[in-house]
């Protein structure tokens, strides 16, 4: 989701209140208040990506350009281990390194040039996008809940065997046994139903399928995530915890006046964008605009460096 870090999961934390709950180590971020419900994203991310309501909030104008280059809805992540390499990048993606870094990181895990792959919850398609231009698989589909997400990645992405479909991710509208990979990316955290998500990837993979899910939940929720897909039949092939990545990903985007993300977090742009998430969402979302696009002095930010929240990445293979 958007190039903005915690958000839609650290948005969702703060969902009718900030709930914490007292244990040994302080405040850990109640489950309950982490997650909305998936009609109420779907609302939300329409939202988003209707590209005319950004043109002009409360007076402040923003460019198309400046809307085209918003491709991306993820937190980010930055290489921090020695043999961890950053990509090397077109010169025209380099504005979107810090969110197709993640994607770097996710695609590298299992070989998916030749292949068959899905993206459930693509949101503005910038990562589908790369992954078909860069990892050269067979067939890219990028498929979101959000009809306008779609609308605005058909328009803006195209590539060899690229193309994007409205779908849900717990009734996905796809045959059995028809990728070979599925990536999940930020996005897990919005559905009503882990089981039913697993079960319906376990349907549309071939046999021996590869999952390439990265997310982030509550602290004590994370362990679950994984513990459900081994429940539903699939194997867990390696988990890594990439929190310090997310967290170091923020850092370096709030410092580059460049990126587009930075440009969303100016102070005209953060109370015209208050007001809006005010008086249209304000049942669903009620945290700052600052949590929202999760600058360095917010608060979802302090849940990811304190690691009441975590990100992790799974590998997973469905059953042969």
């Amino acid at each position: 989701m958007s190039a903005a870090i915690c958000s839609r999961a650290a948005r969702a934390a703060h969902v009718r209140g900030r709930a914490r709950r007292n244990q040994r180590n302080g405040a850990l971020v109640d489950s309950a208040q982490f997650k909305a419900s998936q009609a109420q994203w779907r609302k939300w991310y329409n939202f988003l990506s209707g590209s005319e309501k950004w043109l002009n909030i409360r007076g402040h104008e923003i460019s198309g350009r400046d809307m085209l280059d918003w491709r991306f809805l993820n937190h980010g992540y930055e290489p921090i281990a020695a043999d961890d390499v950053a990509p090397v990048l077109r010169p025209e993606d380099e504005a979107g390194r810090s969110s197709l870094q993640l994607y770097h990181h996710l695609a590298t895990k299992a070989p998916l040039e030749g292949k068959d792959v899905l993206e459930v919850g693509s949101g503005r398609g910038g990562g589908s996008w790369y992954v078909a231009r860069y990892h050269r698989p067979r067939r890219m589909i990028g498929m979101d809940l959000a009809e306008n997400a779609v609308e605005f990645a058909r328009r803006a992405h195209k590539a060899p065997g690229l193309s994007y479909q409205v779908g849900d991710a717990l009734n996905l509208p796809f045959a059995d046994r028809s990728f070979d990979a599925v990536l999940n990316v930020e996005s897990s955290h919005c559905y009503d139903s882990i089981d039913t998500f697993a079960s319906e990837l376990k349907r549309v993979l071939r046999p021996g399928g590869v999952v390439l899910l990265t997310d982030l939940r509550p602290a004590q929720d994370m362990p679950e995530l994984g513990r459900t897909f081994e429940a539903a039949g699939f194997r867990i092939a390696s988990t890594q915890d990439i929190t310090a990545n997310v967290v170091r990903a923020i850092d370096r985007r709030s410092q580059d006046a460049t990126n587009i993300n930075a440009f969303l977090k100016s102070k005209a742009l953060l109370s015209a964008w208050q007001m809006l998430v005010t008086e249209e969402t304000a049942e669903t979302f009620e945290g700052t605009a600052e949590d929202f696009f999760v600058t360095p002095s917010s608060k979802t930010y302090r849940c990811l460096v304190e690691r009441e929240i975590l990100y992790w990445t799974f590998v997973m293979s469905a059953p042969a």
